[in-house]
């Protein structure tokens, strides 16, 4: 049923604004709360949300985080 699909565009814009709102001090709470908003907003679904942060190890050209979720988790 399309009422139960996840709409994209809605989910971009909920991430833009958690984003822009939050003060995260590291990568991994950003993929986290990432993570847990879309499994919160749509039940049932399971989600991997990976984030990369580009320089942000010195003996590496990025960080990259990689979270997994499943709504009820």
């Amino acid at each position: 049923d399309i009422a139960d699909a996840v709409n994209y565009r809605t989910v971009a814009k909920r991430l833009i604004g958690l984003v822009e709102k939050s003060e995260f001090f590291t990568v991994e709470k950003l993929a986290s709360e990432i993570a847990q908003l879309i499994v919160t907003e749509y039940p049932g679904t399971e989600v991997t949300v990976t984030v990369e942060k580009p320089g942000g190890v010195v003996v590496s050209d990025r960080e990259r985080i990689v979270v997994l979720a499943q709504a009820g988790s």
